[in-house]
């Protein structure tokens, strides 16, 4: 009924039609974009179109990949029908590019030598963890591993040394002060000072844990280190009031919100961040010189002018420590050579497969960040 031109709210009859197509039992299938959805931002009118499969002309489209409209679209199929490329605006051509399963011989590593060492393929310095959440820091460097860095040290606070070593034999341990809460102490600056020179990216913030002393260390890393930082969860909420730090960091930085931490650091809504993912993602990056991974569904990769939107991935992947595995594997990817933004983009597509392997092999009930992890190691046979 409406195609990609449709915006607003459907006038009568409209409107009640729209409601009765979507309350049907039959199988609805919509051609380009389901009657309702706004294919430039992914907006839906109040009783759109939920369809159950779409044709997609030539090229997906915003509503295809960004909510709420891509819950509207059901399984989505592109259709060539012979426009040129070059027909395309430039948004849709050359600034905004899709991560889809299929899509791996387009994501390529670097090639391993056969006279590579440990050192090869990178060091990784993690400062993650506490005593409370060293979980994460088990993750990050379980993933980061699992993807190929040579060498991964483990910063955490002394009490959560034993804990994390008892899951983790690869890393280089590195236990350092802790305050009353078990967290890392600013204190430990002096010790972490010396690794900026050893590290090739440094992964910052999984289960750090909120307080005086990780807001200082936070600061003390960001301003000091000499590699790409991959900011990450506590590491972002350490810096949300004062956004402006990133000003003054030489190296470059990628931060990895989700919706929530988006929200605090542009002082909006998370349902006005969900909005405009793009926008929001690509303004952000724009205004602080750095690179955005907006997590969720589709999860929006940017530096402030190219845009990576991604597609692998599915619900069984909403639960806790995701994040962290991302984190650990974008900073790996970094380590071993990959450009920040590549690896980040890299990083979501693979992490995102390893999320559809893992709930095709079991469920998407049933699975664990383990389970991912374990995807995790095969996987990357396909990037060689």
């Amino acid at each position: 009924m409406f195609g990609i031109g449709f915006h607003g709210e459907p006038r009568a009859p409209f409107d009640f039609i729209f409601e009765c197509v979507s309350k049907s039992n039959a199988t609805v299938i919509s051609v380009d974009t389901p009657s309702g959805t706004n294919a430039e931002n992914g907006a839906v009118c109040k009783n759109c179109v939920r369809a159950d499969f779409t044709i997609a002309i030539s090229t997906l489209k915003y509503c295809h990949v960004l909510p709420p409209a891509n819950e509207y679209c059901g399984d989505t199929t592109v259709v060539d029908i012979g426009i040129p490329s070059d027909c395309y605006d430039i948004g849709y051509a050359e600034t905004i590019s899709l991560g889809k399963p299929g899509d791996c011989e387009k994501i390529t590593l670097p090639r391993r030598n056969k006279n590579s060492n440990k050192g090869t393929f990178g060091h990784q310095l993690n400062i993650c963890g506490s005593y409370k959440m060293f979980g994460a820091a088990v993750i990050c460097a379980k993933a980061a591993i699992k993807s190929g860095v040579g060498l991964v040290k483990a910063v955490l606070p002394t009490s959560a040394y034993p804990l994390a070593a008892a899951h983790l034999v690869q890393p280089i341990f590195s236990p350092l002060a802790q305050t009353e809460h078990g967290t890392l102490s600013a204190d430990s600056v002096s010790d972490i000072l010396p690794d900026f020179d050893w590290a090739d990216s440094i992964a910052l913030g999984c289960g750090l844990g909120v307080n005086e002393d990780t807001v200082k260390i936070t600061d003390f890393v960001l301003k000091n280190a000499k590699c790409p930082v991959i900011l990450d969860a506590d590491g972002i909420n350490c810096v949300k009031s004062r956004i402006s730090i990133f000003k003054e960091i030489k190296a470059p930085v990628v931060l990895t919100p989700h919706p929530a931490e988006m929200a605090r650091l542009v002082s909006k809504t998370v349902a006005e961040v969900q909005a405009d993912r793009i926008g929001v993602a690509k303004a952000f990056a724009a205004q602080n010189n750095v690179i955005v991974v907006l997590k969720g569904a589709n999860t929006v990769v940017t530096d402030g002018e190219r845009v990576f939107v991604n597609l692998t991935g599915n619900p069984a992947m909403a639960m806790g420590g995701t994040g962290d595995m991302l984190t650990g594997i974008i900073a790996s990817l970094t380590a071993q050579g990959v450009s920040p933004f590549e690896a980040a983009a890299a990083g979501v597509y693979i992490h995102g497969l390893c999320g559809d392997r893992a709930a095709t092999k079991i469920s998407m009930r049933g699975i664990t960040v383990d389970d991912m992890t374990e995807q995790l190691g095969t996987l990357m046979s396909e990037f060689e």
